[in-house]
């Protein structure tokens, strides 16, 4: 179970990043 919750806790870690860098990147070549 512990186990589980780290994986899912690292996925949605992951995906964050993955979504403020393809958020970031119109905003820099925005500016």
């Amino acid at each position: 179970m512990m186990e589980n919750r780290s994986g899912i806790r690292e996925l949605q870690i992951a995906r964050g990043l993955i979504t403020l860098r393809w958020a970031s990147i119109p905003i820099i070549f925005g500016f």
